[in-house]
């Protein structure tokens, strides 16, 4: 199969993130798996080996514009647009479960 669309997928060394990456290399995408620690990566490239797309683990601290400049430009050169991550069903999905567990524990409190 031909790699033909990039996305980058913050979070990758664990849950959402860890999952959504393995999902989209599944399915055919070029996957740039971005975290702190790279090392971490080693797992998810095993899981993901013998898929269709192809998975690119990148260090990215979200919090370091530099390093943030550097990931987009390499995943603008791989794949040349980018979509807005706030507007995904991944952010989405982030902020339901963060708004249901604040709610149970207020609604737990004695």
């Amino acid at each position: 199969m031909t790699v033909n669309k990039t996305v980058l997928v913050t979070g990758c060394s664990s849950g959402f993130g860890y999952e959504a990456a393995k999902l989209l290399t599944l399915h055919g995408y070029r996957v740039f798996a971005t975290m702190r620690k790279p090392e971490q990566g080693r797992e998810l490239k095993a899981a993901a080996s013998g898929f269709p797309g192809e998975l690119i683990v990148r260090e990215l601290d979200v919090t370091d514009k530099e390093q943030i400049r550097q990931v987009m430009d390499e995943a603008a050169s791989a794949g040349g647009r980018f979509a807005f991550p706030t507007m995904s069903a991944y952010a989405a999905s982030k902020h339901t479960v963060e708004g249901m567990s604040e709610s149970l524990s207020h609604e737990l409190l004695p």
